[in-house]
C-alpha cells in the first residue's frame, strides 16, 4: 500500500469514529404553524418557532395562484332580535338563534360585526364591542372559527362567512 492510500484509509476510519460517537441532536422548543386568511379571503401557511417566524402564500400547484376563498354575509340579524335592549347579554332567544346558525355553519373561518349605521359616544361603541364579544365567545364555544370581530354600528350582527 502507498503511503498516500495508507493516509486516505487513516483519515476515513478517523472521521468514520467521529461520525459514530455523535449523538443525535435535542430538539428543544416547539414550532406552531398554520393557516391565516387575509381580510380578501387569500391563504397564507405560516410557521413561528418563537425566534423567528415564516409566511407563504397557499399555492394551487395547478394554477399557480394563490388560492383565496370566497366572503359572504352569511347571517344578518337586527340587534334588537339578539339583545336586550342596552344590554351586551344575549336573549335566550337571540342564543338560540346564534346557536342553531354556528351549529349548522360550514364556513372555514367567521368575521362578526356590528353594522348598519355609526354608534355615538364611547358608550354606544363599548355596548358594540361587547355585542360582537358576546356573539364571538359563544360561536368559539360551539367550535366556529372567528378570525375577527368588532365594528361600531348600532343596527345589526353581521356574520361574513369565509368558504
Amino acid at each position: 500500500m502507498t503511503g498516500t492510500l495508507r493516509i486516505a484509509l487513516a483519515a476515513l476510519a478517523l472521521l468514520a469514529s467521529q461520525g459514530a460517537a455523535q449523538t443525535a441532536p435535542e430538539i428543544t422548543g416547539k414550532v406552531e404553524w398554520g393557516i391565516w386568511i387575509d381580510p380578501d379571503g387569500c391563504m397564507h401557511w405560516w410557521a413561528d418557532g418563537g425566534f423567528e417566524g415564516y409566511m407563504l402564500d397557499r399555492i394551487d400547484p395547478k394554477t399557480g395562484r394563490a388560492v383565496c376563498l370566497a366572503k359572504q354575509v352569511c347571517l344578518s340579524e337586527p340587534m334588537e332580535a339578539l339583545f336586550a335592549p342596552g344590554s351586551g347579554d344575549l336573549t335566550p332567544g337571540g342564543k338560540a338563534r346564534l346557536e342553531e346558525f354556528f351549529a349548522g355553519s360550514t364556513a372555514y373561518g367567521h368575521d362578526i360585526l356590528a353594522a348598519g349605521g355609526k354608534a355615538r359616544g364611547a358608550p354606544a361603541i363599548d355596548l358594540a364591542q361587547n355585542r360582537t364579544g358576546a356573539v364571538a365567545a359563544l360561536a368559539i364555544s360551539l367550535g366556529a372559527v372567528v378570525d375577527r370581530n368588532g365594528g361600531t354600528g348600532e343596527g345589526r350582527i353581521e356574520v361574513i362567512c369565509t368558504q
